[in-house]
């Protein structure tokens, strides 16, 4: 029977990048319908404003790794939970505000947008390559601020099934 995953270290280092995310608005992107073979327009997934909120997560990172006590990116595998928070929306009813909302955000956009996002704002900074990556889990979850917190951890401090979130500790192992 193989070992149960135990809780994971401590991280490396945890970002917080604050306010608005930018993958919320509509971009439009040609691509051929398959059905008809004619050429539509789509949602598009970078644009001019991906770059702004990396410019945005950039010092940030750097500013995480200093208080963290890291001179340079890690050169290491790691594994990354990257969590999308975002406030209470407006259109809540009003009868249902003094009860416990949703912890999980489950509307567009797609928590993987976020993923690539935070991935590519970070390098340099963070990791030297995004391909360092070995393990990444992604949420979007509602948090009384708006945001993205990356979490990084040494991958070969973690083992190798184990969850990455905040506080979890699975019951059952992995054949591996």
């Amino acid at each position: 029977m193989p070992e149960r995953a135990t809780m994971n270290p401590d991280p490396l280092v945890r970002i917080w990048v604050p306010g608005h995310t930018c993958t919320e608005r509509k971009r439009q992107r040609p691509y051929n319908d398959p059905l008809t073979g004619k050429a539509k327009m789509g949602p598009r997934t970078d644009e001019a404003d991906r770059v702004a909120w990396k410019m945005k997560a950039a010092p940030m990172g750097r500013q995480a790794m200093r208080r963290a006590g890291y001179k340079a990116p890690f050169a290491c595998p790691l594994r990354v939970l990257i969590i999308r928070c975002r406030p209470q929306p407006k259109s809540w009813p009003s009868t249902d505000r003094a009860q416990l909302w949703p912890e999980w955000d489950c509307v567009k956009p797609d928590a993987t947008n976020f993923q690539k996002l935070a991935e590519d704002a970070l390098n340099g900074i963070v990791w030297d390559d995004d391909g360092q990556i070995v393990g990444c889990g992604t949420e979007k979850e509602f948090g009384a601020e708006e945001g993205i917190e990356v979490i990084v951890w040494d991958a070969t401090a973690t083992r190798r099934f184990a969850v990455i979130g905040r506080d979890c500790a699975p019951d059952v192992g992995m054949d591996g």
